[in-house]
């Protein structure tokens, strides 16, 4: 992070109050009952151990929580190259985190018009029916296959199903 954005992030995370409180909490340590944590704070409190701050920024392991005031901008950054979903997820989770980002990442997506034309879009095969033959072993199937680090030849009789 440039000395500019960490200037920002710093200065983001002093201003937002519930990051404020997350950072009191931390300091002075978790109530046992989840009752008595602080409403604001309590979607933190599934992963109170891996919290910590350092130089003015609040951590979930080695990702920084991102304060209120830049999560739409962290969005924006993110999508920028118009990576798909589960890029932009592998991506995010790598590197940032607040308490409902995976939801705002998945919305994010699915809501982009460049997104949406230019997705993959699975093609499915429709089922052939065949007619069953009416004697038996009229027509079959084959396939070949590993078992036990053996190889065997499967047929199957169409009309009994008989292999």
């Amino acid at each position: 992070m440039s000395d500019e954005y960490m200037n920002i992030f710093q200065q983001a995370t002093a201003d937002d109050a519930v990051l404020r409180l997350l950072k009191n909490q931390i300091m002075i340590g978790w109530p046992n009952k989840r009752a008595e944590i602080p409403q604001q704070i309590r979607a933190y409190s599934g992963f109170k151990e891996e919290l910590s701050k350092s130089n003015g920024l609040l951590f979930k392991g080695e990702r920084f929580i991102v304060p209120k005031v830049l999560q739409k901008e962290m969005l924006q950054r993110l999508h920028q190259g118009h990576l798909g979903r589960d890029r932009c997820l592998v991506t995010a989770k790598e590197v940032f985190f607040w308490p409902g980002m995976s939801k705002q990442i998945k919305d994010m997506v699915s809501t982009c018009a460049v997104c949406n034309e230019h997705q993959k879009s699975q093609q499915t095969e429709p089922l052939l029916p065949h007619d069953t033959p009416v004697p038996p072993w009229e027509k079959s199937g084959a396939d070949n296959f590993e078992y036990l680090g053996k190889n065997y030849l499967l047929l199957v009789d169409y009309y009994s199903k008989f292999f």
